[in-house]
């Protein structure tokens, strides 16, 4: 289990409009926050990766309303079901996706994996869960392939149907890629996945998973956001070029690109969302 010299344990809450930190939510002795989906109940599900949990968390008071042990190293990322009854949590360095049942609070299963997992997503019908290996991992597999896979499971079953390979980009090292991500279009459409040390983005037929293109971008592309207005568009976060770029699903190419950050500022993007004007 990986052991961070200073992990945090801290959780912002900030007012959009004044734009400032209204308050923080201390979630000592629990460490590492990472990863946050709302439930049913309007509680904050936070996965703790160098704890090793997956918190409940209640917004209004920030108490602790309830802790889910991983029993292993992980809850890195997470997403809920989309009638809110299951939360699937990826592992990076462990051989399983957890699938934790809401209701009860508990792990309900465990899907293997055999490189761990990292980016995750629901199909917008829910029937498939879209996971990436995590090529990163320290677990031994002696068969683990030299390319990161998009992990594709049936969550009426919670069985692996799938692994569906990425290209193969020369002068990578195997366990270089450790941070993918993945997304499906708003039309449900295009899969996309972002390969953070191969500064590519790689996009697949949602509907037969046969991969479409692979774009270069700027450096260690990241998370994805969707504007409303603009749905023949990702935006993706490259966290190594402090850049944002607009990918357009129309021509399957990079349209166009601009500084995240003002000049000087050192500010290195990793996620990116769009509020709506006021």
């Amino acid at each position: 289990m990986a052991t961070y010299v200073h992990p945090g344990h801290e959780v912002f809450v900030i007012d959009v409009e004044a734009r400032q930190v209204r308050r923080v939510l201390d979630l000592a002795p629990h460490r590492g926050p990472h990863a946050m989906a709302e439930d049913p109940d309007g509680k904050l599900w936070i996965t703790c990766d160098d704890s090793s949990e997956v918190l409940v968390v209640d917004p209004a008071t920030g108490a602790v309303a309830g802790v889910i042990d991983m029993d292993c190293h992980g809850g890195h990322f997470m997403c809920m079901s989309l009638d809110g009854s299951t939360a699937y949590v990826s592992n990076k360095d462990t051989a399983h996706l957890s699938v934790i049942d809401f209701a009860s609070r508990t792990i309900r299963a465990r899907v293997p994996l055999a490189e761990g997992g990292e980016g995750l997503c629901l199909s917008p019908d829910g029937t498939r869960l879209l996971v990436m290996s995590h090529m990163g991992s320290p677990l031994p597999n002696e068969g683990r392939p030299e390319h990161l896979s998009v992990y594709v499971i049936d969550t009426a079953t919670l069985k692996l149907i799938q692994q569906v390979p990425l290209p193969t980009l020369p002068g990578i090292a195997l366990d270089a890629d450790k941070e993918s991500r993945v997304a499906i279009s708003p039309d449900g459409q295009w899969v996309l996945v972002s390969a953070f040390r191969w500064n590519s983005f790689v996009v697949l037929n949602a509907g037969t998973l046969a991969i479409e293109k692979t774009l270069l971008v700027e450096a260690e592309p990241m998370n994805f956001a969707w504007r409303s207005d603009d749905p023949a568009a990702a935006y993706v976060a490259n966290h190594g070029a402090g850049c944002v770029s607009r990918l357009s699903l129309e021509t399957l190419t990079v349209s166009d690109r601009w500084p995240s950050t003002p000049p000087g500022c050192k500010g290195r993007p990793e996620d990116l969302m769009f509020v709506r004007s006021r």
